[in-house]
């Protein structure tokens, strides 16, 4: 368990923080209540491939986002690979994509996936709470729905 595991994060500063730490990372698409699982991830990328392994492009990331509620991170496998390599980068995304399907989008807290305004969002009971409540606002173009 990592010690981010259990503070959630709040503030657009954080993922700026966390790209520039690791500036490796390709553009983060995602909201800050992921950063603490994202800074994980990198963190056992670069014990997996060493810092400048991954700045050299050595992981082949090109894409980390929010779709459909869930954390989609996209890339292509760079040639030379050793196997344990490519074993351990599937085993940290899907840690990461696991860790991003119970977790609020945008705080951090344990969340649970729905749809709101037609779009799929992983978010905690108090997130869901006030999606629902906008949604239900007059003059809302979702009222009713």
């Amino acid at each position: 368990m990592h010690e981010s595991d259990s503070v959630p994060v709040t503030s657009r500063a954080e993922l700026l923080r966390l790209a520039g730490t690791f500036p490796w990372l390709p553009p983060l698409e995602v909201g800050t209540g992921w950063a603490a699982l994202l800074w994980d991830m990198a963190e056992d990328l670069e014990d997996l491939f060493g810092r400048s392994a991954l700045i050299e492009g050595r992981a082949g990331l090109h894409e980390i986002r929010a779709r459909h509620g869930c954390l989609r991170i996209a890339g292509s496998k760079p040639a030379g690979w050793e196997p344990r390599q490519e074993e351990g980068l599937r085993v940290i995304l899907g840690r990461a994509e696991e860790r991003a399907a119970c977790t609020c989008e945008r705080c951090g807290r344990r969340g649970t996936t729905a749809v709101h305004n037609g779009r799929w969002t992983t978010l905690c009971i108090w997130h869901h709470a006030a999606a629902a409540e906008r949604a239900r606002r007059p003059g809302s173009p979702l009222r009713g729905v």
